[in-house]
This record gives C-alpha cells, sequence and structure tokens, in this order.
C-alpha cells in the first residue's frame, strides 16, 4: 500500500469517516504484527497535530500521564516493538506519549470491534461518506437526498450532505440560496448549518438565502414549522414569516412576508421589491454569469423594484439604466456601468 493512501486511512479511521470498504482496507493494512513500521511517518505527521491541539501545561501533564500507562500496554501488544517504543519515548517524550495513546486505542479499537460484531456494525453506521453539490452561476440545479428529501439549488450555491443519513440526526451545509422540501422524521431532525445560523426542522418547506458574500442571511417558510438559531437568539417561524439575519451584528429580526416571492426564483423569476442596488447587482452576476463594474457608485444606495420572468440580460439593463438614470456597455463578460453624461 502507498504511504499516501495509509495516511489518508490513518486520518479517516481517527475521524471515524471511514467508508465500511475504507474501513475494511484499514484493518487489512494495519492490523499486522510490524504495524510501528508502518506506523513511523504517521507518528511524526500526527504529533504535531496532536501537539498544536494540547499546547497547554494542564494539557501536556495530562497526556504525560496517560502516556505512562499506555506504555505499558504497548509494551504487551506484540504489534508493537518494546525498544522501539521505548526509544521513541525517551526521544521526545511529550510528543510520542501523545501519538502512543492514539496508536494504542487504534489496537484495542480494533480488537474490541472484532469481538463485538455489534459494536463494530455501529461503527460503520456512523461512518457516511460526505458528498457535494454545487451549481455554478447562470445554472440551476435539483438534487434528491437519501431520506427523500427535495432540495433545489439557486445559482452559485454549494451543499454538503451525507451519503446516507445514518446518524440521530440529518446534517447538512449549505453556502448560497437552496429550497427544501424536507421529508417528514419527527426522530431524525433535519438540521442545516449555514454561516452561524443552525435551521432545524423535522419536515417543512422553506428557502434559505445565505450566500458567502452577502452581509444579511433570510430563511422563509413556506410550509411547517422551523427553528432558527444564531448564537445568542432562536426563533420560531411558521408559514408566510421570515428571519432576517445581520451578520455584522449577530442580530435576528422576524417579519411577516409572503413566501411566494421569495422562491420565484425557482420558476426563472428575479423578484426585487425595494431591493438595494448593489444586492441587484450580485444576484444579476450569479443569475447570469457575469462580472459587473460600477463607475456610478451613488447608484448602489438606491432601491429597485420589478419582477423579471425569463427575461434576457440586455432587457433587465436597459430598465436599469432608465429608472437609474445611467448607461452601461458590455465588453465580453463584463458590464460596465456609467454616470449618464
Amino acid at each position: 500500500m502507498e504511504e499516501k493512501r495509509k495516511l489518508e486511512l490513518f486520518y479517516k479511521f481517527h475521524g471515524k469517516e471511514c467508508s465500511r470498504k475504507e474501513y475494511e482496507e484499514f484493518v487489512k493494512e494495519f492490523n499486522k504484527k510490524d504495524v510501528h513500521k508502518n506506523f513511523d511517518y504517521l507518528f511524526d505527521a500526527y504529533a504535531d497535530i496532536l501537539m498544536a491541539e494540547n499546547d497547554s501545561t494542564d494539557s501536556a501533564e495530562g497526556i504525560d500521564k496517560e502516556a505512562r500507562n499506555v506504555l505499558e500496554t504497548a509494551k504487551s501488544q506484540e504489534r508493537f516493538s518494546g525498544n522501539k517504543n521505548t526509544r521513541f519515548f525517551q526521544t521526545n517524550f511529550i510528543k510520542i506519549a501523545a501519538v502512543l495513546v492514539f496508536a494504542v486505542f487504534i489496537t484495542l479499537v480494533w480488537k474490541t470491534m472484532k469481538n463485538n460484531s455489534s459494536e463494530y456494525q455501529e461503527l460503520i453506521t456512523e461512518s457516511s461518506t460526505q458528498l457535494q453539490k454545487s451549481t455554478g452561476y447562470g445554472e440551476l440545479s435539483n438534487l434528491t437526498l437519501s431520506d427523500g428529501s427535495l432540495v433545489k439549488l439557486n445559482a452559485g450555491t454549494k451543499i454538503c450532505f451525507d451519503e446516507k443519513f445514518t446518524g440521530k440526526t440529518r446534517n447538512v451545509r449549505l453556502h448560497g440560496q437552496a429550497f427544501f422540501d424536507v421529508t417528514r422524521n419527527e426522530n431524525k431532525p433535519f438540521i442545516i448549518q449555514t454561516g452561524d445560523l443552525e435551521i432545524t426542522v423535522l419536515g417543512t418547506s422553506f428557502d434559505i438565502k445565505a450566500f458567502d458574500d452577502d452581509d444579511f442571511a433570510l430563511i422563509t417558510v413556506v410550509s411547517g414549522k422551523v427553528k432558527v438559531s444564531s448564537q445568542e437568539e432562536e426563533y420560531i417561524i411558521t408559514p408566510n414569516e421570515q428571519v432576517y439575519f445581520q451578520k455584522s451584528t449577530g442580530k435576528i429580526v422576524m417579519r411577516e412576508v409572503s413566501s411566494e416571492d421569495y422562491i420565484k426564483w425557482m420558476d426563472g423569476t428575479l423578484y426585487f421589491d425595494k431591493t438595494n442596488v448593489g444586492e441587484m447587482i450580485k444576484q444579476l452576476e450569479r443569475w447570469y454569469n457575469v462580472k459587473i463594474i460600477v463607475n456610478a457608485p451613488e447608484v448602489l444606495s438606491k432601491t429597485v423594484s420589478g419582477e423579471y420572468t425569463n427575461e434576457n440580460l440586455k432587457s433587465i439593463l436597459k430598465i436599469m439604466a432608465f429608472s437609474l438614470n445611467i448607461n452601461y456597455e458590455i465588453k465580453g463578460n463584463e458590464i460596465i456601468l456609467n454616470k449618464s453624461i
């Protein structure tokens, strides 16, 4: 087995991210009597990480104490060389002690799993492959999750999720905008992480708009009930209610809206209701996959309203130019907005 693959399996096992196939590959490779030879380079690579996470005096003393017990256990394990471990131990006690704790942990866990099929199966069950789906600027996409939940992604959006929701919750991470129609399961909440917000539902439909480059996030409920939590606040919202989260302050405002207006993008409609021009420009860039350069910064503080269904970009630009008293020019993939002379 290549060294690179060994290191990959080592880290995946530590993070409980192994698939069944990867777990079996890990066991086959590292359940060997000369396992210490396979771990030589892993010790050095992983020790640096462990010590970075335990750089306080108390942590170092804790590792020191535990490592003394671990060393004695390791000496009694057939798969470890007592002389080799002792040499490592004496050379850099704290660094290698941290790694020995982990190495022996792997040995003991494997033996336990081997002798207890139910625990082995639990470990495999908890491990799930992480998948990612993304859309580029100018495209939309539909996605069906393993629990039957439906997701529609707006342009410039990324979603990360488990291939199979095998744990106690159904966890998803979102960057961008998506509409969720979640399959109801009262015993397994559906939880979405986006920036500093956590959205929890049992079964409902709602829209989340939370692009990384926006200074706000919107959660709008179409049906059912949604819990929105930040570090400081928590709200329960129902149909035609919306949470507005200001990223810079961490404050949440709940307001009544027409939820249908906020999901018109799913049908190819751009909807603006007293929308800041800067925000409108961002939406146009994502929707039409263009770069808009503003040489008339005074227009950015203005607001616009309008609804455009399957409209071409030139038509929208003409309306913008008229209403904002500016002109525009198109250079390839760039749109330049200038002051009107």
